[in-house]
């Protein structure tokens, strides 16, 4: 599902030919699409004026905004937001998305709880990641202030819903 959303980005590459790719290629297509793109003529549809469009894009997908861009797509996030991440966190960008989603969220506009959540899951990150608990706790007090006009709730409504938004126990929201 990935490795589709990701190739859809290809010029002349829609959903089904990006399906027909992977069902050839399998787990590998990145391997070898960067190994030989002349691979990508033995798929139905592919000709070489194809092929020379999606060689010229995969040539701009190396640098580092591409592979930020790449790894957006990956998790189902907007490549869009990739210059403002590189922009934040320069070479570490990739390291901070996978390691550090929610001090991504704190720090880049429109990238959001519910995002870094995402990178969480993809990546492993423990649910009582410190980082997470903090961030969750952030959110929170905002939605809350947007959803119901408060601006100070008492610390055991807070640490109730805290718990139940991030899945833990009120003890471990509470640290």
């Amino acid at each position: 599902e990935q490795i589709i959303a990701r190739l859809t980005t290809y010029p002349g590459i829609g959903q089904s030919m990006a399906e027909r790719i992977v069902e050839q290629l399998g787990d590998e297509t990145w391997t070898y699409m960067n190994e030989d793109l002349d691979i990508l003529l033995l798929i139905p549809g592919v000709g070489k004026r194809a092929l020379a469009k999606i060689r010229e894009h995969h040539k701009k997908q190396s640098g580092a905004v591409a592979k930020l861009r790449n790894r957006l797509i990956e998790v189902g996030a907007s490549p869009g937001l990739a210059k403002a991440i590189n922009a934040e966190f320069g070479e570490y960008s990739v390291r901070m998305l996978n390691d550090h989603p929610f001090a991504v969220a704190r720090k880049v506009p429109r990238f959001g709880f519910a995002l870094a959540e995402r990178f969480r899951r993809a990546t492993g990150i423990d649910p009582a990641n410190p980082e997470r608990v903090d961030a969750g706790i952030v959110d929170l007090m905002r939605t809350s202030v947007r959803a119901d006009g408060d601006c100070c709730l008492p610390p055991d409504e807070v640490r109730a819903r805290a718990a139940h938004k991030l899945g833990l126990t009120e003890d471990l929201a509470d640290d």
